[in-house]
Order: C-alpha cells, then sequence, then structure tokens
C-alpha cells in the first residue's frame, strides 16, 4: 500500500510541475480568444528547420479586433521540454512580423499570428527524441499578456540520414 501511495505521490507532483510551467493540453480561452499551436510537420531533422504555426480562434461570440507588433511575438514565446525534462535553452534568432498588424476575428473564425516559425533558430533543439511545445506569450515588460497560451503539441526530432 505504502508503494502506491508513494507512486500516486510522485505522479500528482510531477503534474504539479508541468501545470506550474504553464502548459495548457487544449489552448486556452481567454476573453474569447485561442491560440492553436500547428507543426508543419511532425517528424524533423537535428539541425534542419523545425517550423510551427500559430493561429488565433474567435471563440466568444462578438466580433474581436486583435492588434499586435513585432514587439508582441517576439522572444522566448516558446516552452520546449524534451525528455528527462530538458528544457531546450533560447538562443535568439527569431523571425518576427516587419510591421503592425490588425486582424477583425468573426466569432467563430480564426487568421494565422506566425505563418512559419523556425524553432530550430531560435532554440537549442540538438538531440533526437520526443519534444512537447507550447507558444507562451512573453511580453518584454513581463507585465501584460495579449493571448493565452496555446495548445501543446507533440514533434519527433530524428538523425539525419546522411
Amino acid at each position: 500500500m505504502n508503494y502506491y501511495r508513494g507512486v500516486v505521490l510522485l505522479g500528482f507532483l510531477r503534474l504539479l510541475g508541468v501545470a506550474n510551467r504553464g502548459w495548457a493540453e487544449e489552448g486556452v480561452v481567454q476573453n474569447g480568444l485561442q491560440l492553436q499551436l500547428v507543426p508543419l510537420q511532425q517528424e524533423f531533422i537535428v539541425g534542419q528547420p523545425m517550423k510551427v504555426r500559430l493561429e488565433i480562434i474567435n471563440q466568444g461570440e462578438q466580433p474581436a479586433k486583435v492588434l499586435y507588433t513585432a514587439d508582441d511575438i517576439q522572444g522566448d514565446d516558446f516552452i520546449i521540454f524534451g525528455q528527462d525534462d530538458y528544457q531546450a535553452v533560447y538562443k535568439g534568432s527569431g523571425e518576427y512580423p516587419e510591421r503592425n498588424l490588425t486582424l477583425h476575428l468573426a466569432p467563430g473564425s480564426r487568421q494565422t499570428l506566425i505563418k512559419a516559425r523556425d524553432l530550430n533558430l531560435e532554440y537549442s533543439i540538438r538531440s533526437p527524441g520526443r519534444y512537447t511545445v507550447q507558444y507562451v506569450q512573453k511580453i518584454w515588460d513581463h507585465t501584460s499578456t495579449q493571448f493565452p497560451p496555446s495548445n501543446r503539441v507533440e514533434i519527433t526530432v530524428i538523425k539525419s540520414t546522411e
């Protein structure tokens, strides 16, 4: 019985650790808006582009207007974990919007916020394995956030066959 309690306790503590990182299984709905992260492929090769798309969905009943600039979508905005709780380190060099954008979202509609962001350019993903990725906006002043966290996605990174 003590073994069972220990396993349950360890499992619960592990869940708390994931919850404290800001993970969300499905994209969180905030002010009627939800983000959906989509890998452009399910399997990537170490050292090659690892592109993802980020879409915003109006889950509300009213039209929504979303304003954003390069400052809203840049920097260390992804949480990436690999095996054994390895967290990919942000190294910069991201691709960002060059101008201010305004999106008008009708109820139930979606638009693309990030067309194709290459995680390989920005994060230290150097080993084959499975990785969990989530977009969690971090505005530079760290006092506000315009977007809720996205859903989590699993990607697989493999060795090159060369």
